[in-house]
């Protein structure tokens, strides 16, 4: 004689598990997705300032590699000054190339090079 097994009960159990396990982890990519949207929300991205200068004189876009660590504290200081990373970097190049600009030997190939 075989002894007859319910099944039904037991694979309604593995259903029901199942579809609490998704719904918890629905509510959890919620709750994280709302979490991010409130990070972004608070980031210290900043929009372009717009202009009506002519094209001449508007800022040109130039690319450049940093090192890792370079970048953490370029991403620190400009959220401890609250301004954007591009600020310090115009600012840093800015005085980097008035004290170029002070040598003798780079004015005098500056101005041969620009007539």
């Amino acid at each position: 004689m075989t002894k007859k097994i319910d099944v039904t009960n037991a694979a309604n159990s593995l259903m029901d598990g199942i579809n609490m396990a998704s719904r918890a982890n629905a509510e959890k990519a919620e709750k994280s997705a709302a979490a991010t949207k409130r990070k972004r929300s608070t980031s210290n991205n900043r929009k372009a300032k717009q202009t009506k200068a002519p094209a001449e004189l508007r800022s040109k876009r130039k690319q450049i590699l940093i090192t890792p660590e370079t970048n953490k504290q370029l991403n620190l200081i400009a959220r401890i000054k609250g301004t954007s990373q591009n600020e310090i970097i115009n600012e840093a190049i800015n005085k980097y190339l008035k004290n170029q600009m002070q040598d003798r030997e780079v004015k005098e190939l500056a101005s041969r090079l620009s007539n």
